[in-house]
């Protein structure tokens, strides 16, 4: 089962929304608890003085006349209004005909109490709703006053205090959601700049940097990353010039041995069979030596910021089809109807390395390539180079696109090659500001993608 994880920033603002709730559960409890006992406590003064007051009439009506009890009731009905019902227990028999359903309604343990004349309180629910019955003894008649007081009133207010708190809660915790989002995004902006430009460092913009803060507890983060950026960019450029002025030195006693190399195949015709292998082998070193000194001053002219792009309209179609399948030796580019007459903004000399590096790449170390398809995507246009050897695994497939970095199947099956092909692929079609990778191609081989930028 699948654990779900929040990022710093959700669990900051699930922090905020937890301790907003928490707090204002606890004020909105408090709060009602307070109101509550305040609102009943004043609600029971007042029926409570009310029942005194009826009771010392009703005993003094019953000292003196000894009126009717259910006449007498009739009138503390009228005088006490509709939400009391007065009730007597009188000479052993119960008067209670102003309440609706009786003395059945009372629980049971009130009417004992009453019954035997003890002074008694207390709440229970009808179906009219919550009341408060109270008993006064009558003294010295004997017997007992009893008036049941409706809460209903008191039982609405306490139901919409606490609607009402619920709804102040549930906003009090939306608000603090809001504003762990705003606070999270405030307090996390510092960690997205540096995510942001170690990103960029990644895509080789060696330049990117993180902004002072005045902030002290990140002026230290930013001082570090920036010195750390500082160093490898001067490490970088280092090696990119020494590369380069290695290859550059180069240059002229590599051309000396290349136009010898040519020289002596000139005169192969005089030569032994022996010394006509040896020369094929030599020749052969020699070319991969050149190109790999060519190689290296493309990227080290990419690396300085030294690469000069000459862009122009290129029938991408056409000009993959003709350096593949001249590169694979036969047909194996598909062009689809939709890419067929898509013209592009590129440099035709690096594109033409960009395939034939890939197109190579499959013939010499991957079984061949099996098709080369062109495609027209929403923004993009897209070369794709399929070949049918083992495929690239996963930890290789970004590996491989590295500088003198070469595929386990390349090391073990064909030790030709220095590593270079792929990154300097990397380099034009980042130069051309598109994207390159590596995939699995089902059900066998990998497939190499190159998606290009529009620019008509």
């Amino acid at each position: 089962m699948t654990r779900l994880r929040f990022g710093l920033r959700g669990r900051v603002s699930a922090a905020f929304a937890v301790g907003a709730l928490v707090l204002s559960v606890l004020l909105a409890v408090t709060t009602h608890a307070i109101a509550s006992n305040y609102l009943t406590d004043q609600r029971y003064a007042t029926v409570l003085r009310q029942a005194v007051f009826n009771a010392r009439a009703v005993n003094a009506a019953l000292s003196t006349t000894r009126p009717a009890v259910a006449q007498l009731l009739e009138q503390l009905e009228v005088s006490s209004g509709e939400a009391s019902s007065p009730l007597a227990w009188v000479d052993g028999r119960w008067f209670a005909d102003q309440l609706p359903g009786g003395v059945d309604v009372l629980p049971r343990s009130f009417v004992a109490a009453v019954e035997a004349g003890r002074p008694v309180q207390q709440r229970f629910r009808t179906r009219q709703g919550l009341v408060v019955a109270i008993a006064l003894p009558l003294e010295p008649t004997g017997g007992s006053y009893v008036e049941v007081f409706s809460l209903r009133e008191l039982d609405q207010v306490l139901t919409t205090l606490a609607v009402t708190f619920s709804g102040t809660a549930t906003m009090t915790t939306l608000l603090g959601l809001l504003l762990g989002l705003w606070a999270s995004r405030r307090a996390l902006r510092p960690l997205s700049e540096v995510t942001a430009a170690a990103g960029a460092i990644a895509e080789g913009d060696l330049g990117a940097r993180l902004q002072a803060h005045r902030d002290p507890d990140l002026e230290g983060l930013a001082t570090a990353f920036n010195r750390t950026a500082d160093r490898l960019q001067a490490r970088v450029e280092r090696d990119a010039r020494f590369a380069g002025n290695v290859s550059h030195e180069l240059r002229t006693p590599l051309t000396t041995l290349v136009n010898a190399a040519e020289l002596l195949t000139g005169r192969a015709a005089r030569l032994d069979t022996e010394g006509r292998e040896v020369l094929g082998l030599l020749t052969d070193e020699v070319q991969r030596f050149a190109q790999m000194v060519e190689d290296l001053l493309e990227i080290s002219r990419a690396d300085s910021g030294a690469a000069q792009m000459r862009w122009e309209p290129t029938a991408l179609g056409d000009l993959v089809t003709l350096v593949a399948d001249r590169c694979a030796g036969r047909p194996v580019t598909e062009v689809e109807p939709g890419a067929r007459k898509v013209t592009v903004a590129v440099d035709r000399r690096r594109l033409e390395r960009v395939v034939a590096n890939l197109v190579n790449n499959a013939e010499v170390h991957a079984g061949g390539a099996t098709r080369v398809l062109v495609s027209r995507q929403p923004d993009t246009v897209r070369i794709a180079v399929e070949d049918a050897g083992p495929g690239v695994s996963e930890p290789d497939q970004e590996r491989i696109f590295e500088r003198f970095s070469r595929g386990v199947a390349h090391r073990s099956d064909n030790p030709d090659g220095v590593g270079l092909g792929l990154a300097l692929v990397f380099e034009h079609v980042r130069l051309h500001g598109g994207r390159v990778w590596a995939e699995a191609n089902e059900p066998r081989g990998a497939r190499f993608v190159v998606d290009l930028p529009v620019r008509p």
